[in-house]
């Protein structure tokens, strides 16, 4: 296939209906519109394209983007002008992958058809219109009225991301424009569409059986061959002649590859990527189109947890090996799908990469990934939990039923699930985010909405696939009801000094794949979308910006709780101790669920990251790319080896005895070394050293030692854990814990938090 990139487009705003109706049915002239045809870069969200012209101001300062809602209430004209020169025999369509939303389109005044669906690839034949000199029209209809995170989930009536609408992590924004590149495709007789592909195993050696999807714009014998490369060595090859018809043909094949090397997910051993290249030849030798696929040879497989009974399969296994699921809740990096570029997901992958993590979950209240994100994937071995454009609103979260929902579901899956199917970093699918049943139980296969992706998924690919997530019987964690967390969400904030050690102390989950803790963002951040007015300690209820910019995560009153008072000119040392009460909160909660491996088999943190700046949220990262602390507490806690600590509170009072356990975490080899236990009050006086020597079992945890100490009458208590080889005394991973002890006014130091916070960012 040759790809010719349409640029240099215009943009230009309308009322709704105008441009159908052209000129005035009263004077006869012409409805010129609400602005001029202004530059417009492609792809590129509308708002950046305003903001550029000076029709908008920036969206994400304070709240300007309350002047900016206009914008997805309009129509919105694009036009783009070509040269091409079209060769007889030839065949040539438009392809633009993402259309948001409905959209209607000409070229050379011809209507080439309509879209609606952003998710489903606008792709037809413009062989016969296609000119040397040639004028494309798109029209973007006003977004549709649709639910943002407070709503009815059972009225969604369109397959429109909803992130965008409103949700707790982001203002209202709406997306409507071109958000891909477009361009004019070239072929002979035959166009290759889409490859599925099937591993066995039998020793080193794998039997790939692979099956093409062809379109045939006529009927012509063709030359098929192709060939399977590792590192540009040739590894095996097939080639036939093929009988092309018109229209849709599946073309079967399988190859031997000997000695295959297999794909890991991350931390579990290599990526090798092998290029499938497929090449459609006429008896010119002239070629008809081709196309390179990545592959990775693995083996998946879904079983329970250790000691669990009536759930569903949770723990991974890939290529044998058991892995616990180290994973974050990834977020569009813009709102608009149209600002995010190849690089800025590689260097957000990389982060995440660099935190130990070895998946993501793709929320199904945004997009689905593109496939530069799933390349990167597949090259930084992080696995991909795939949701489908789902999720739940609040009111109620039942899956929508709505007949025209319903076919657009199914094309968004038969338009997605043949893109995907071949990365090895896809491991799952997931019907959407948090979709329940009227009662509030989470929604299973039963659900006349969720059968069908599971029929779809079936059909096209054979994957695993989850029916929901939080997939229940509980939607939220409750260790009062042991035995029903099975796949839980939340919370979402610390539990309190005391609260949120009781909880995670005693979670029964299975898999616990949303959670997190709120901190406030970093300073940086807010200087670049906040007044020197509003650069003060404050709270959502008494500042409208704040609320405007994270009303659900006001630290104040709740996480810095612990620290007292904060006076308004104190923002930076705020900060400081909210971050610290974020990363301390996490870590705690990750460490206590991976000390339950594998009863429990994966902990996925909401959220990784942020499409617009906030003022606070749960995120490891902020929207500039900025690591908040929390980020470096998670990336310790996912270490493939890494001693622990449990314990029972944050805040003690001088002269307590505290009881502590030390556990050594192993997602990795057997480990032979030693692990020395010190504590000391925060003036440095040593209150407890303990050396043990360990042999931490491939892949499985090692409890330590239990011990008590008594509280001293300090501003802190440090405990370290470190731990060296046996053989080189080499330090391996070291573990420091903070436990504040309280003042004469109940509260603790913040001067500790500071100096910790201060410590760990260098």
């Amino acid at each position: 296939m040759i790809q010719t990139t349409i640029q240099n487009f215009s943009l230009k705003a309308y009322d709704p209906y105008t441009p159908l109706l052209g000129s005035s049915m009263e004077t006869k002239e012409e409805l010129l519109g609400l602005t001029p045809e202004l530059h417009a870069s492609v792809p590129e969200s509308i708002y950046k394209t305003l903001q550029r012209a000076g029709y908008i101001s920036d969206p994400f300062w304070e709240q300007n983007s309350l002047s900016c809602e206009w914008v997805p209430n309009r129509w919105w004209g694009y036009r783009a002008r070509f040269s091409f020169l079209p060769e007889e025999g030839r065949h040539y369509r438009l392809r633009i992958e993402h259309l948001d939303y409905r959209a209607h389109l000409w070229l050379n005044h011809r209507p080439l058809g309509d879209s609606e669906n952003v998710s489903v690839p606008f792709c037809t034949d413009i062989t016969s219109c296609l000119k040397s000199e040639n004028v494309l029209d798109i029209l973007v209809e006003h977004a549709p009225a649709e639910h943002g995170q407070i709503g009815y989930t059972s009225r969604t009536h369109t397959q429109k991301p909803r992130f965008n609408y409103k949700w707790d992590w982001c203002m209202r924004m709406v997306s409507l424009g071109i958000e891909s590149p477009v361009y004019v495709e070239e072929f002979g007789a035959t166009a290759i569409e889409a490859l599925r592909t099937r591993q066995s195993f039998r020793g080193s050696s794998c039997h790939l059986s692979a099956e093409l999807t062809v379109f045939g714009f006529e009927e012509a014998l063709q030359e098929l061959t192709v060939a399977l490369t590792l590192r540009e060595e040739t590894v095996a090859n097939w080639n036939t002649s093929v009988s092309v018809v018109r229209g849709r043909q599946k073309i079967s094949f399988s190859l031997e590859i000997p000695d295959v090397k297999l794909w890991h997910p991350r931390g579990h051993g290599e990526q090798p990527l092998y290029e499938l290249k497929a090449a459609f030849m006429d008896r010119n030798r002239r070629c008809s189109d081709e196309r390179t696929f990545l592959l990775g040879f693995r083996s998946v497989e879904l079983l329970p947890c250790t000691g669990s009974r009536d759930a569903l399969p949770y723990q991974v296994q890939i290529n044998g090996k058991s892995i616990y699921l180290k994973g974050v809740n990834y977020l569009p990096p813009e709102m608009s799908q149209a600002d995010i570029t190849r690089e800025r997901l590689e260097t957000l992958l990389e982060n995440i990469a660099k935190a130990n993590c070895n998946l993501i979950r793709i929320w199904g209240g945004a997009y689905i990934g593109s496939e530069d994100l799933y390349e990167i994937c597949d090259r930084l071995g992080i696995l991909v939990w795939q949701e489908f454009l789902q999720s739940s609103s609040g009111i109620d979260n039942v899956p929508s039923k709505d007949p025209h929902f319903l076919r657009q579901l199914e094309e968004t899956a038969r338009a997605v699930i043949p893109r995907l199917r071949t990365h090895p970093s896809l491991l799952l699918y997931s019907g959407g985010n948090e979709l329940t049943d009227t009662e509030g139980t989470p929604a299973d296969f039963h659900d006349e909405n969720i059968a069908l992706l599971s029929r779809l998924v079936k059909e096209l690919d054979g994957r695993p696939m989850l029916p929901t997530s939080a997939s229940g019987p509980n939607e939220f964690l409750d260790p009062n009801t042991p035995g029903k967390n099975h796949d839980v969400h939340g919370p979402w904030k610390y539990g309190g000094v005391e609260g949120h050690y009781t909880l995670y102390n005693h979670s029964d989950s299975l898999l616990h794949s949303e959670f997190g803790v709120d901190g406030m963002a970093n300073l940086s951040a807010l200087e670049r979308i906040l007044s020197p007015k509003h650069l003060v300690v404050t709270n959502m209820r008494e500042n409208m910006v704040w609320r405007h910019r994270g009303e659900w995560w006001d630290t104040y009153d709740r996480t810095c709780e612990i620290f007292g008072a904060f006076p308004p000119e104190a923002l930076a040392d705020f900060i400081k101790c909210s971050q610290y009460i974020q990363a301390e909160g996490l870590r705690y909660a990750l460490e206590a669920n991976r000390r339950r491996a594998f009863q429990n088999c994966g902990s996925i943190i909401w959220q990784y990251n942020e499409p617009c700046p906030n003022v606070s949220g749960t995120n490891l990262e902020d929207y500039y790319g900025e690591p908040k602390l929390a980020y470096y507490f998670v990336r310790d806690a996912f270490r493939p080896l890494t001693p622990s600590l449990r314990y029972e509170k944050l805040l003690w009072n001088p002269g307590e005895s505290a009881d502590f356990e030390a556990t050594i975490l192993n997602d990795s080899e057997a480990f032979p070394g030693s692990l020395l236990m010190e504590a000391r009050s925060y003036d440095g006086t040593l209150l407890f050293s303990e050396r043990r020597t360990c042999l931490v079992p491939e892949n499985q945890n090692l409890f330590v030692l239990s011990f008590s100490l008594r509280i001293p009458r300090s501003k802190a208590l440090l405990i370290s854990l470190s731990l060296t080889g046996q053989a080189t005394d080499v330090l391996q991973a070291a573990s420091e814990y903070a436990f504040f002890i309280k003042d004469p006014n109940g509260t603790a130091d913040r001067a500790v938090a500071m100096a910790l916070y201060e410590k760990y960012k260098k």
